[in-house]
């Protein structure tokens, strides 16, 4: 589902292409690969959010998390999107 959904978010950009970070499923050991300073397009698994590695989604500052389970989206506070 993940590479479903990625694909389809790079598909909505046509006529441009994405040129920046892409990892379809992001394996948990890789998960530090979050705090990037380059704007990426990253799935993770969502038992791999709330692993026992103490991994922490939503204190990773900047990053726009889409929850493709329950259909949430959630952003930094104080950061508009377009």
């Amino acid at each position: 589902m993940l590479t479903l959904a990625a694909e389809a978010l790079r598909s909505l950009l046509a006529p441009l292409v994405w040129q920046h970070v892409y990892i379809p499923v992001l394996p948990l050991s890789l998960a530090d690969a979050l705090e990037a300073p380059t704007p990426f397009l990253m799935g993770l698994i969502n038992t791999a959010a709330t692993d026992a590695d103490g991994l922490q989604l939503g204190a990773v500052d900047g990053v726009v998390e889409v929850d493709l389970d329950t259909s949430e989206v959630t952003w930094p506070r104080g950061e508009l999107l377009p």
